[in-house]
Protein backbone atom coordinates (compact mmCIF):
# COMPACT_ATOMS: atom_id res chain seq x y z
CA UNK A 1 0.00 0.00 0.00
CA UNK A 2 1.32 3.27 -0.61
CA UNK A 3 1.53 5.98 1.90
CA UNK A 4 0.87 9.22 0.87
CA UNK A 5 3.71 11.81 2.06
CA UNK A 6 1.96 15.16 2.91
CA UNK A 7 4.56 18.28 3.69
CA UNK A 8 2.83 21.28 5.44
CA UNK A 9 4.61 24.41 5.30
CA UNK A 10 5.17 26.19 8.19
CA UNK A 11 2.32 28.98 8.76
CA UNK A 12 3.98 32.23 10.05
CA UNK A 13 2.14 35.55 10.71
CA UNK A 14 2.94 38.70 8.81
CA UNK A 15 4.02 41.77 9.93
CA UNK A 16 0.67 43.03 9.60
CA UNK A 17 -0.85 40.76 11.56
CA UNK A 18 1.84 40.68 14.44
CA UNK A 19 1.04 44.29 14.28
CA UNK A 20 -2.52 43.77 14.92
CA UNK A 21 -2.23 41.14 17.89
CA UNK A 22 0.53 43.13 19.66
CA UNK A 23 -2.38 45.83 19.03
CA UNK A 24 -5.38 43.99 20.40
CA UNK A 25 -3.60 42.72 23.18
CA UNK A 26 -3.20 46.48 24.24
CA UNK A 27 -6.91 46.85 23.81
CA UNK A 28 -8.42 43.71 24.82
CA UNK A 29 -7.15 44.85 28.44
CA UNK A 30 -9.49 47.82 28.52
CA UNK A 31 -12.75 47.59 29.61
CA UNK A 32 -15.56 46.57 27.00
CA UNK A 33 -17.78 49.20 27.18
CA UNK A 34 -15.11 51.69 26.37
CA UNK A 35 -14.59 49.64 22.97
CA UNK A 36 -17.97 49.68 22.54
CA UNK A 37 -18.63 53.07 23.08
CA UNK A 38 -15.53 54.48 21.14
CA UNK A 39 -15.54 51.84 18.16
CA UNK A 40 -19.16 51.16 17.66
CA UNK A 41 -21.34 54.18 19.04
CA UNK A 42 -18.81 57.09 18.45
CA UNK A 43 -16.55 55.97 15.28
CA UNK A 44 -19.06 54.46 13.15
CA UNK A 45 -22.26 55.53 14.31
CA UNK A 46 -22.65 58.93 14.99
CA UNK A 47 -20.54 60.19 12.11
CA UNK A 48 -22.87 57.98 10.20
CA UNK A 49 -26.20 59.76 11.93
CA UNK A 50 -24.75 63.09 11.31
CA UNK A 51 -23.90 62.50 8.11
CA UNK A 52 -27.23 61.44 7.65
CA UNK A 53 -28.41 64.71 9.01
CA UNK A 54 -26.19 67.11 7.10
CA UNK A 55 -27.68 65.18 3.81
CA UNK A 56 -31.03 65.73 4.57
CA UNK A 57 -30.46 69.49 6.12
CA UNK A 58 -29.03 70.42 2.51
CA UNK A 59 -31.62 68.45 0.64
CA UNK A 60 -34.63 69.89 2.73
CA UNK A 61 -33.67 72.75 4.51
CA UNK A 62 -36.92 74.31 5.33
CA UNK A 63 -38.95 71.04 5.90
CA UNK A 64 -35.94 70.02 8.26
CA UNK A 65 -35.95 72.93 10.18
CA UNK A 66 -39.89 72.66 10.62
CA UNK A 67 -40.02 69.31 11.60
CA UNK A 68 -37.35 69.17 13.88
CA UNK A 69 -38.13 72.45 15.71
CA UNK A 70 -41.57 71.08 16.71
CA UNK A 71 -42.84 68.73 19.20
CA UNK A 72 -42.86 65.43 17.31
CA UNK A 73 -40.11 66.11 15.74
CA UNK A 74 -38.29 66.57 18.76
CA UNK A 75 -39.55 63.10 20.02
CA UNK A 76 -38.52 61.36 16.92
CA UNK A 77 -35.23 62.92 16.90
CA UNK A 78 -34.74 61.28 20.48
CA UNK A 79 -35.76 57.98 19.26
CA UNK A 80 -33.67 58.13 16.28
CA UNK A 81 -30.45 58.60 18.72
CA UNK A 82 -31.57 55.78 20.46
CA UNK A 83 -31.71 53.93 17.42
CA UNK A 84 -28.36 55.03 16.73
CA UNK A 85 -26.86 54.23 19.51
CA UNK A 86 -28.25 50.66 19.92
CA UNK A 87 -26.68 49.90 16.32
CA UNK A 88 -23.04 50.98 17.56
CA UNK A 89 -23.71 48.81 20.18
CA UNK A 90 -24.67 46.05 18.06
CA UNK A 91 -21.54 47.58 15.26
CA UNK A 92 -19.14 47.52 18.25
CA UNK A 93 -19.92 44.17 19.99
CA UNK A 94 -19.47 42.47 16.35
CA UNK A 95 -16.12 44.20 15.88
CA UNK A 96 -14.93 43.12 19.10
CA UNK A 97 -16.21 39.53 18.38
CA UNK A 98 -14.58 39.15 15.02
CA UNK A 99 -11.44 40.61 16.43
CA UNK A 100 -11.22 38.32 19.36
CA UNK A 101 -11.69 35.70 16.87
CA UNK A 102 -8.70 36.71 14.51
CA UNK A 103 -6.35 37.40 17.60
CA UNK A 104 -7.41 33.58 19.19
CA UNK A 105 -6.63 32.23 15.41
CA UNK A 106 -3.09 33.82 15.28
CA UNK A 107 -2.34 33.31 18.88
CA UNK A 108 -3.04 29.82 17.95
CA UNK A 109 -0.30 30.06 15.10
CA UNK A 110 2.05 31.64 16.53
CA UNK A 111 2.27 29.33 19.38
Amino acid sequence: MLQKEERYRLIKPTEKQLAFMHSWKNKRNSPFWKFLLFHGIFKECFFLFIVIKIIQFFYEKQAFTFFYLSIEGLIFLFFEILFWIFAGFIIGWIKYNSNEIEYELLKGITA
